[in-house]
């Protein structure tokens, strides 16, 4: 007898790769949790990784000390509006961690007039990383398109 599984669709990161670092933009599905005899649902969001080169002549990301940064649907706006509008998104996360205070920084503006900057820092008690990245129009238009189509599936308005 064969079993049949419900296979489960998880959407494909949007790359981005640049010399200086590579961007990823992944998806996280809203999540549903059974409390007594209701149904909760915990809101998605967007998983923004990124990571310089290694260093060792090749393109290859050291994706073992990339950034990572939570972007909820007010980031989302934050980051279309703000550029849209000729403007910049700054945006501040701080967590707290058994190891410390823990804060994330994006900043995304317009660079040179071609390109827009993505700088990505975090620290974590004295230990600070930087990753800055340039994106040109082209890339810009994938990230915002992906960024506004993940809003409603954030919010697990569609399927």
């Amino acid at each position: 007898m064969q079993r049949k599984t419900k296979m489960v669709k998880y959407p494909q990161a949007l790359k981005i790769h640049k010399k200086t670092a590579e961007l990823q933009f992944n998806l996280k599905k809203p999540e549903d949790t059974q409390e007594a005899e209701r149904t909760r649902t915990k809101m998605g969001c967007i998983f923004l990784d990124i990571a310089k080169p290694k260093g060792d002549g090749t393109d290859k990301m050291d994706w073992a000390n990339k950034i990572t940064m939570k972007l909820d649907t007010r980031d989302i706006a934050q980051i279309v509006l703000g550029i849209r509008t000729g403007g910049k998104a700054n945006i501040y996360h701080t967590v707290e961690r058994d190891d410390g205070k823990s804060a994330t920084t994006l900043l995304v503006e317009p660079g040179d007039g071609t390109s827009y900057k993505w700088l990505v820092s975090k620290t974590v008690g004295a230990d600070k990383k930087t990753v800055t990245v340039f994106l040109d129009q082209y890339d810009m238009y994938l990230a915002f398109n992906m960024l506004e189509a993940a809003v409603p599936l954030l919010h697990g308005w569609t399927e």
